[in-house]
């Protein structure tokens, strides 16, 4: 979770954060990665996807927030480091891994942060990554967020020529109708409805199975047509000799 997340209320438990926590394990499962594969988590916020993501090898994290990494489960981690992505001094070639759920909309220079992902992997590497999907669903709850942008899949395709695209795919495709509607309505607004408001236990039950659904149509291979969310499993071009 985003430290800017909890600020606003948000508990770990809400559908959204549960259901992306089920899709990262789908995204995880779908990159093949070695055992014991060292894993660069970019933008870990609190670390609360690492109850998912320490199982697939030793994590590093970095994040831009020094109070969110306070909140890291040192357990979980072989180190903290708070950082812009573009400033790490890791060697070249030093990760198996680089994960980046929700980040890049939120680093100006996006181009930037995509060749720095693309230095940290090995050959044949793996990027693995979130970000919020359909510009015309940008919005004041995006600018609240931090947000430069929501992508396009033909600018994302460019954005990540550097890797070879094995997967890449919408999600929260069925719930895309009511966040559209609440996104149109902030866009003419002065005021972000950011903030967590309480949900009835029931209605967040209902709507995290609605995304377990759509994270099971992923892992079949089966794609959705459209969502608020692009994902993708990338992979680093493997050194020529």
């Amino acid at each position: 979770m985003d430290y800017r997340d909890h600020q606003r209320g948000y508990s770990s438990d809400h559908f959204w954060f549960r259901g992306k926590r089920g899709l990262i394990k789908v995204l995880m499962d779908l990159s093949a990665l070695p055992a014991g594969a060292r894993i660069l988590n970019l933008g870990a916020g609190m670390g609360e996807d690492l109850s998912v993501i320490a199982s697939y090898g030793t994590v590093h994290v970095v994040d831009k927030e020094p109070e969110a990494l306070k909140h890291v489960p040192e357990d979980l981690v072989a180190e903290k480091i708070n950082a812009d992505i573009c400033d790490l001094s890791y060697p070249e070639g030093s990760f198996d891994a680089v994960l980046a759920f929700d980040v890049l909309e939120h680093i100006k220079d996006d181009g930037a942060a995509v060749n720095a992902i693309c230095r940290l992997l090995k050959p044949a590497g793996v990027f693995v990554f979130t970000v919020p999907a359909l510009a015309i669903l940008f919005s004041l709850h995006d600018r609240t967020l931090g947000h430069h942008r929501r992508y396009g899949r033909e600018n994302l395709m460019r954005l990540l020529e550097p890797f070879r695209i094995e997967r890449m795919g919408y999600w929260m495709s069925l719930l895309l109708p009511i966040l559209a509607l609440q996104r149109l309505v902030e866009r003419n607004s002065t005021e972000s409805n950011s903030s967590a408001n309480a949900m009835p236990t029931f209605i967040n039950s209902a709507l995290y199975r609605v995304l377990t659904f759509e994270n099971t149509l992923i892992r079949l291979g089966i794609p959705l047509p459209i969502g608020a969310t692009l994902f993708g499993v990338c992979r680093k071009h493997e050194a020529v000799s």
